[in-house]
């Protein structure tokens, strides 16, 4: 079910309490952490197309999200900035998300 902060949608894919063990790198660069089927994750991947963001897809990658505490999705991670959820097309302008996490 999804879930809204300041009209951005995200979708809840792990409970909070439920961690891997298992370590996984920090990824360098832009990524989104989302899945496929999330209309919210593909504006994403779209709009940051030109920005070389590199997509990881939560389902089929549940260890790698889980270890790093990604608890929802789009959650959109540039080095130490972070952002969770992303205005689907037609619903507003990433402007915002894009200042937050410095690309503009």
């Amino acid at each position: 079910e999804g879930d809204s902060q300041a009209g951005v949608y995200f979708f809840s894919i792990v409970p909070a309490h439920i961690m891997s063990a298992v370590t996984f790198p920090k990824r360098e660069g832009l990524t989104i952490f989302g899945a496929d089927w999330c209309p919210h994750c593909r504006a994403a991947k779209e709009d940051l197309a030109k920005y070389n963001a590199t997509f990881v897809d939560c389902t089929q990658n549940a260890e790698e999200c889980d270890a790093l505490k990604i608890s929802g999705i789009p959650k959109v991670v540039n080095g130490d900035k972070s952002v969770q959820g992303w205005p689907n097309k037609g619903q507003g302008s990433p402007e915002n998300s894009l200042k937050e996490l410095g690309l503009i």
